[in-house]
């Protein structure tokens, strides 16, 4: 099955929050500001004036304050004065971080005027430190090391890539590794030719060979290194192969396209850099243990672990992916249907003499709910999953391989909506737009936002509950998943179920930092249009950085951080984190190989967890 019985399961609906849910906003304050409230022992003052006030009750308390800001203005003339008008104009401070100008710290609502040796400027603290040292986003993937250039996605071979080290570290079998799992399928881009989509390999079986520490392995520590990628590409395949990788490989053997030039290097190092990155099998474990997985009220724990149990299979895969935008009760109601939809037919039936209903046994709360799970497909319901495991990336900045950091990275899988893969997006898209009219049907917007809330929420929550503080993310659903109808609506939406999120819950956060790369300027507006409105209870920086290479930075410096990998179908509901990770080139070599292919994501791919 996809996941073992150990894993810790949380159900996540979306709510309006109890008043035990929502906090009070923290105020943000920098050290700074933290020593000038001690200094001049702000917080008695502060409460001696809120106690005269509750007990003289003045007819109008507003002028009282007033008066007091009104005395400040003499003292600190120039310093307030900025002050109140900067509330007038915008209640939330736009500061620059590193030297992008697309990067915007967003403070909580100022609640008092600040003191004459308040800053407005991220200084030159670890949290400055780790945005400036991050890398800003390249869709290429560069690996960058003593001048040289290489793209992960167009010219390094993927039997180069990191991840197939780790899991040969950890033991998979070498003979699953090898096998074509899924026939030549998977075409999802339509551009290729039938020859071409035919030299794809397909997504291989994971499999290990035992446990990841048991008492039968050599060695405690796993190592990556460009040395054992050498010795993992000349046992595998050979040094003439590895040689021929690293000096004269120029196509794209997966789809027939010519890359400008061979590598020509020597040794792996030239691209990845000559650190060691080192983990022990224990600690691995251990990691495997805390995966949890976190999902929305139509999918209940018992349910969807068997559900996944189902379209995760080796053999099952390839079918329920070329029928994820099927409805679940269709496949029930077919004159033969397949091992989904003979499950589905058994919760449908009531007429069970003497016995509790399955559905209920699998965790529905009411029939309605069960037929209202049913009627979406995967891809739809895919939409309420949340896969969040701790981990690790093996390379920093520019892929350059490093050293474990102290702190985790707590990794987050989860799928925007489709709008642009074949059945899936018809299906996603009669929801919400008019087709021949090109725009939102009545009301569809505010279910559109509210469906995207409900997925961030689920994000949120698995975040608070691992303790992150500085959570990290990308523009989730607006890449291949972007509608040709309404684009720029669909764009702000996304940011407008992000802020919304963010303000009605305090999940814990000091920081939220938040990638919107080509929809910036749409989380802009929604931010310039909602300044009023907005009151966050964290901290956010709008920037331009790598997510990778900022979780990193982040992670290094003793931050708990996150990352978000926007994630698929495929993925979340069947298991193969990383999708196109071990074979990809060009098109098929996006953000989520890129996550799995250079971190310990692979844990909770199913065949491992």
């Amino acid at each position: 099955s996809f996941f073992r019985p150990f894993i810790f399961f949380t159900v996540v609906c979306m709510a309006s929050p109890s008043s035990s849910q929502v906090k009070r906003g923290r105020p943000g304050a920098v050290s700074e500001d933290v020593r000038y409230i001690h200094e001049q022992d702000l917080y008695t003052s502060v409460d001696s004036l809120v106690s005269f006030l509750l007990h003289a009750k003045p007819a109008n308390s507003r002028k009282l304050i007033e008066h007091v800001i009104e005395k400040a203005r003499e003292d600190n003339a120039d310093v307030v004065e900025r002050w109140l008008q900067s509330q007038k104009a915008r209640p939330f401070t736009a500061v620059t971080a590193g030297s992008s100008s697309d990067d915007r710290m967003i403070q909580p609502r100022a609640e008092t005027a600040p003191a004459s040796s308040h800053t407005q400027s991220l200084g030159t603290d670890p949290l400055s430190d780790a945005i400036n040292a991050a890398a800003n986003f390249n869709p290429i993937y560069p690996a960058v090391f003593n001048g040289k250039t290489f793209s992960l996605a167009h010219q390094v071979h993927y039997k180069l890539r990191l991840a197939h080290v780790f899991l040969r570290e950890l033991g998979v079998d070498q003979r699953n590794a090898l096998e074509v799992r899924t026939a030549q399928g998977h075409y999802d881009y339509e551009e290729q030719t039938e020859a071409e989509r035919k030299k794809l390999p397909g997504l291989a079986a994971v499999r290990l060979r035992g446990r990841l520490a048991g008492p039968s392995r050599k060695s405690k520590v796993v190592e990556i290194s460009a040395d054992k990628v050498e010795q993992h590409v000349r046992g595998l395949y050979g040094k003439q192969e590895l040689r021929y990788l690293l000096k004269d490989w120029k196509d794209y053997e997966n789809y027939g396209k010519k890359a400008t030039r061979g590598l020509g290097v020597d040794h792996v190092s030239e691209i990845f850099g000559e650190e060691k990155f080192e983990i022990s099998l224990d600690k691995l474990e251990d990691m495997e243990k805390e995966i949890q997985i976190f999902t929305g009220p139509d999918l209940p724990e018992r349910f969807y672990l068997h559900l996944v149990g189902i379209v995760s299979k080796d053999s099952n895969v390839q079918f329920y992916f070329e029928r994820r935008a099927v409805p679940l009760m269709w496949l029930a109601q077919s004159t033969n249907p397949c091992a989904l939809g003979k499950f589905i037919k058994t919760l449908l039936d009531k007429d069970v003499p003497d016995a509790e209903p399955l559905w209920k046994y699998y965790g529905f709360s009411s029939y309605q709910q069960f037929l209202c799970t049913i009627t979406q497909s995967l891809t739809e319901l895919s939409t309420q999953v949340c896969v969040a495991c701790p981990g690790y990336f093996f390379v920093g900045n520019h892929n350059q391989i490093v050293k474990k950091p102290d702190n985790p990275v707590l990794f987050i899988s989860a799928t925007g909506i489709d709008f642009n893969a074949g059945a899936s997006a018809r299906a996603e898209l009669s929801k919400y737009f008019y087709a021949d009219l090109k725009k939102f049907k009545p009301g569809a917007r505010d279910s559109f936002k509210a469906r995207i809330k409900r997925t961030y929420h689920g994000i949120f929550t698995a975040c608070q509950h691992f303790g992150v503080t500085h959570p990290t993310a990308i523009a989730m659903g607006l890449g291949m998943f972007l509608p040709e109808i309404e684009k720029e609506d669909v764009m702000a939406v996304y940011h407008e179920a992000i802020f919304e999120v963010l303000c009605e819950n305090d999940y814990g956060f000091n920081t939220f930092f938040l990638n919107p790369a080509r929809a910036t300027p749409a989380a802009k507006k929604v931010l310039e249009d909602n300044k009023d409105k907005y009151h966050f209870r964290c901290k956010m920086l709008l920037h331009s950085k790598d997510g990778k290479a900022l979780a990193s930075e982040l992670a290094s410096r003793g931050f708990r951080t996150s990352f978000l990998n926007p994630s698929d179908c495929i993925a979340v509901m069947q298991g193969c984190i990383g999708y196109w990770w071990a074979c990809g080139m060009g098109e098929r070599y996006a953000g989520e190989e890129d996550f799995a292919a250079t971190s310990t994501a692979l844990l909770a791919r199913s065949g491992i967890c």
